[in-house]
């Protein structure tokens, strides 16, 4: 299974949780003109973006052999420092464990 779909298979199932709003985060830029206009969070930032009973949750989804890049790991120190749950998840048991966590205000530190 590619990245793009395991991505498309969690946020389908852990949007039918009760209490979750779940968002992509594209990121990236694109040129304009003369000049480049960046979207997203960052680079770096997390792939789904979760609400989940007033909770930021972040998730950061990579197939079982995928590697999590320093950017990425940047991201993740900082949010967890706040108090957000962010976390790489390899499959759609473990996305919706870490939102079931959060809801019932778990965390996975």
């Amino acid at each position: 299974m590619t990245e793009a779909q395991l991505q498309q298979d969690i946020r389908v199932a852990i949007s039918q949780i009760d209490g979750c709003v779940v968002l992509r985060n594209n990121t990236g830029r694109l040129q304009s003109g003369n000049r480049y206009v960046q979207f997203g969070l960052g680079k770096g930032s997390f792939d789904l973006i979760c609400c989940v009973c007033g909770r930021f949750v972040a998730l950061e989804v990579k197939t079982p052999t995928g590697r999590v890049s320093k950017d990425q790991e940047m991201w993740q120190a900082k949010m967890r420092r706040v108090g957000a749950v962010a976390e790489v998840v390899r499959s759609v048991a473990e996305a919706k464990a870490i939102v079931r966590s959060a809801k019932m205000g778990g965390s996975f530190l």
